[in-house]
């Protein structure tokens, strides 16, 4: 499921409430960040953060932000089930996550700026 802010979301539908045109349940959120810290030396450091939490009866979206719902793809299952485990995500999944849900943060520790770039 995605949201017109552009957020998206693998639930458990068998957990899943809607109250007040609010939907709560158990999901994860897909995301890649790329992190570009420079040091203070200016150097660049490259890492990455991914998926990696599952949240259980929270509050996931209003129902009037969703922009598409369809089912998963079996690698978003995988990708569910391996965070439900408390499993490593693999290399697929987190090249899977990287082509489709990049964000590239840039921090400049020698300046104290953080920068966004989707």
């Amino acid at each position: 499921m995605k949201t017109k802010n552009k957020k998206s979301f693998v639930f458990d539908g068998g957990t899943i409430e809607n109250s007040n045109n609010v939907l709560r349940g158990t999901f994860i959120i897909l995301f890649a960040n790329k992190i570009i810290r420079i040091n203070k030396r200016g150097e660049e450091n490259i890492s990455y953060e991914y998926t990696n939490d599952l949240f259980r009866k929270m509050n996931m979206c209003k129902t009037n932000n969703i922009s598409e719902r369809r089912n998963a793809s079996d690698l978003e299952e995988r990708l569910f089930n391996m965070i439900l485990n408390g499993d490593r995500l693999d290399d697929e999944i987190r090249k899977n996550l990287r082509q489709n849900y990049l964000e590239v943060l840039h921090v400049d520790n020698s300046k104290n700026n953080i920068n966004l770039i989707v």
